[in-house]
């Protein structure tokens, strides 16, 4: 399928750089982070205010099926940051489709050693971005855009560590789906978490 790094992604994210585990968004007093390691698919669904409206749809359900796996008791990842729009027209060029879809997931590893010191990720990143490109290769309905996001590791830094080895990144992915109808959006949206999930099992075995 398609992927891409985004330089200006990049940019822009280092800018709002933030601790893990985050509180409240400055930006939205509403936007709480909520631990999702272990917590059963309702609870998970409660803390998504972007996707409750959704839930049933096929690219709900596919976000949460994600986000679950993601999170589950011994896994590899943890995310702390999701973000879902529903399906509406489509203005940009890199799809001739009616409408189009948008999430933002961001994702970084369970070990938080493995995600420092500042751009470590950025090789996890480049694999991750071949994996996706081979998972699906004739899938051009969506597309996976990626970059860093500077994080501080909250749990390294209460071990008394430099900032070297606080400091570091989680991987921040943007989701574009295309389609003619709000059917073929949301099963291409589906498609898209299904290979994500499928290219970062093969990815982190790359990683080292």
């Amino acid at each position: 399928m398609l992927a891409y790094y985004d330089a200006n992604l990049d940019d822009y994210d280092d800018g709002m750089a933030r601790w893990h585990p985050w509180t409240v968004s400055e930006t939205n007093p509403d936007h709480r982070y909520t631990d999702f390691r272990g917590l059963p698919r309702q609870s998970v669904l409660e803390n998504l205010e972007d996707v409750r409206p959704l839930a049933g749809t096929e690219g709900a359900e596919a976000a949460l099926d994600f986000l679950i796996w993601a999170n589950a008791e011994g896994g590899t990842f943890e995310t702390n940051d999701f973000g879902m729009k529903p399906p509406h027209p489509n203005t940009s060029r890199a799809s001739p489709m009616a409408l189009q879809q948008s999430a933002r997931v961001s994702v970084f590893f369970r070990d938080l050693e493995r995600n420092v010191p500042l751009r470590r990720l950025e090789g996890f990143g480049r694999i991750l971005e071949t994996e996706l490109k081979a998972v699906d290769p004739l899938f051009n309905a969506a597309c996976w855009g990626w970059c860093l996001w500077a994080h501080g590791f909250a749990a390294l830094k209460a071990q008394g560590r430099p900032s070297c080895e606080v400091l570091g990144s989680t991987l921040c992915l943007y989701l574009w789906a295309w389609g003619d109808t709000a059917d073929e959006v949301n099963l291409a949206f589906k498609r898209a978490f299904e290979n994500l999930r499928n290219a970062l099992q093969t990815a982190a075995a790359k990683f080292q």
